[in-house]
């Protein structure tokens, strides 16, 4: 026969469901936190490093390994630290040197370089003088007449390793025609080239960058043409046109240079003063020759009109 439990059971049940539950969650938390291993790269900087000499082939990151609760380590950030070698008593040739971490404090984890002491070469600086080549990219606009490139300076100093250096077969800048606008000037950097055109490492020049100025020149021009009027028959009998305005009387024209310089005026379309007899004002349109165009931020007409004013008197009588 089955009793219910008592009110003391039920109380002695929940206590042990508790304790469990939180014997559980602490076994969790230690596994969670028990100490591991991460491995993660920093920054390898030389320092006092001798005036005649220069690395070969020290690498610019260093492993390290730090060790600690794992909830720790997934907090550190590599950039917080650097490894450091001393190159004070450096001497030509390959040594071994020992590394230092220097980062914020950790008495929470542990942290050392994978290896305690690397090698590094260290060989007497050169420098040469050398000239820079400009190597074009891209394409000219179709408005810009290209004509070359000098690069100021023409010359530099090129530093680093001996035996570096000696590879290096070409200093090259980069210009990129495209876009390019009469009277541009682009500083760009120079780049270390070896024979096979790859970039040659731990060698500088100085300065560091040139001034590229690309003789360029407009392929199109602007002149400044004569508006002639057209007419078109003859004012009426027993009058004459004593004289005529023309607003604007010249007008400034844009396009291919070869094209607009051989242009010497302008005319506007057939102005009709068939039987006129007294003064009218006419609104004529430019023909403008093919090829060319107003130059609209210099032009005062308006949708390629002018106006023309023409003054008409009659016809003085000569009595004999």
């Amino acid at each position: 026969m089955n009793y219910p439990a008592t009110r003391f059971e039920r109380i002695t049940l929940g206590a042990v469901a508790i304790i469990l539950s939180l014997m559980l969650w602490v076994q969790a938390q230690t596994i969670a936190d028990q100490a591991t291993q991460q491995r993660f790269q920093v920054r390898l900087l030389l320092k006092d490093v001798p005036n005649n000499l220069a690395d070969v082939d020290a690498l610019p990151l260093v492993e390290v390994i730090a060790e600690g609760p794992r909830t720790v380590l997934a907090d550190i950030k590599s950039e917080e630290w650097v490894a450091e070698v001393n190159l004070r008593q450096g001497k030509q040739g390959r040594q071994s040197y020992a590394v230092r971490l220097n980062g914020p404090s950790a008495p929470q984890y542990r942290i050392a370089p994978a290896q305690p002491f690397i090698s590094i070469t260290l060989e007497p600086v050169k420098r040469v003088s050398a000239r820079v080549d400009v190597e074009e990219t891209g394409q000219v606009p179709d408005s810009i007449v290209y004509s070359g490139v000098r690069a100021d300076p023409a010359v530099v100093t090129l530093i680093g390793p001996a035996p570096l250096v000696d590879k290096v077969a070409k200093l090259r800048a980069t210009l990129n025609l495209t876009g390019l606008r009469v009277r541009d000037r682009i500083d760009t950097e120079i780049e270390a080239l070896d024979s096979n055109g790859k970039r040659v490492p731990k060698v500088d020049t100085d300065p560091k960058s040139v001034q590229l100025r690309p003789q360029l020149m407009s392929s199109t021009s602007t002149i400044v043409a004569r508006v002639s009027v057209r007419w078109k028959g003859q004012p009426a009998f027993g009058y004459q046109v004593r004289g005529y305005t023309v607003s604007p009387e010249q007008i400034e024209l844009a396009g291919e240079t070869k094209i607009v310089e051989a242009i010497k005026q302008v005319l506007t379309d057939p102005v009709d003063i068939s039987e006129l007899k007294a003064d009218r004002t006419f609104q004529a349109k430019l023909e403008i020759p093919p090829g060319a165009s107003p130059a609209a931020e210099n032009s005062q007409t308006s949708g390629n009109m002018v106006t023309i004013t023409v003054q008409v008197s009659k016809t003085s009588t000569v009595r004999p």
